[in-house]
């Protein structure tokens, strides 16, 4: 792992460090480090579950991520496309990708 904090760390570490050190552990050592999927299937997997879940709120950072593991912007809208229809409501989680697309992808070409 790298000496960068993680998510966990930054979120929760001064409350329950023991927890952000096992997440870290499991969820970005053993889990995304396995060798069947490459970094750029488990973003695609991430989105559309984010998606499905309606959990708008987490999509931002695995945007990122994905687009930063090869993943296209026209493939995270057909994988966005395709995973909203998962579960309602929808539109709501269509919509708040879309905006956070376009600012992720604003800020990947310096636009402001």
């Amino acid at each position: 792992m790298s000496d960068k904090l993680s998510t966990a760390h930054k979120v929760f570490a001064h409350t329950a460090p023991a927890l952000a050190e096992r997440t870290d552990q499991v969820l970005f050592g053993d889990v995304r480090e396995r060798p069947g999927l490459s970094p750029r299937d488990r973003s695609l997997i991430t989105v559309a579950n984010l998606v499905a879940l309606s959990r708008a709120s987490e999509l931002p950072v695995h945007l990122k991520a994905a687009l930063e593991n090869g993943v296209s912007r026209e493939e995270l809208i057909e994988v966005i496309a395709h995973s909203a229809f998962s579960r309602r409501p929808a539109p709501e989680a269509t919509g708040d990708a879309s905006h956070m697309m376009n600012e992720q992808a604003s800020g990947l070409h310096g636009e402001h």
